[in-house]
């Protein structure tokens, strides 16, 4: 019985734990600051690079307003990794199984969300976004404030371009991960990836 009991209880332990460190980090580490980004273009090719990222831009908003379709990931490379405080996932399947979820928990919720700012600073490669959702739940509404970091590249094909890695920040808090702190961000990557496989294990149901 003790040994069932253990069985239970770490896993438990370990993921109140790993929570309770990001939501303090979340409350006290602090803010990061707007990344510069890189040109190595004439301004006029500036702006010809902006004018075409309107559309790749408008399917992330889409993802983020919980109103995108499976159109809405086709500058998204198949190849793509994203992370944010809670998921990382790998590759456009993955990301792709995450939306019809999404709008059917609003639903379920009579919940919305709207993105109340989104404002991008454009990079030869790199795009950053400083953006603010609003969740609404019922009665109940909150907004979360976040920077989003996306890396480009060239489609094979020569046509315009796409993400190939994604970062959201909530509240501009730098992420949790292998890179910030080895054995605490190892654990917080382990619990990003076990809410990948429960959330895909949902669609998958």
């Amino acid at each position: 019985m003790k040994v069932v009991s253990l069985l239970i209880g770490t896993p438990i332990l370990a993921y109140t734990g790993v929570t309770s460190h990001l939501l303090y980090h979340l409350k006290y580490a602090p803010k990061k600051a707007l990344p510069a980004p890189n040109w190595d273009v004439s301004e006029s090719e500036r702006e010809t690079v902006v004018k075409n990222r309107e559309e790749l831009l408008k399917g992330i908003q889409e993802v983020y307003a919980a109103t995108a379709t499976l159109d809405s990931l086709k500058h998204v490379s198949d190849d793509v990794i994203f992370e944010d405080p809670v998921v990382k996932f790998y590759g456009k399947r993955e990301m792709s199984c995450v939306i019809p979820i999404m709008k059917k928990s609003l639903t379920a919720s009579s919940g919305t969300q709207t993105i109340e700012k989104f404002q991008t600073v454009h990079g030869q490669n790199e795009m950053y976004v400083d953006m603010c959702v609003k969740f609404t739940l019922g009665s109940r509404s909150f907004t979360l404030p976040s920077l989003v970091s996306i890396l480009l590249r060239k489609k094979a094909t020569g046509e315009g371009e796409e993400v190939v890695h994604m970062t959201e920040e909530y509240l501009w808090k730098p992420l949790l991960n292998r890179d910030s702190s080895l054995i605490l961000g190892a654990c917080h990557a382990a619990m990003k990836r076990q809410e990948v496989l429960v959330t895909l294990t949902s669609a998958a149901g």
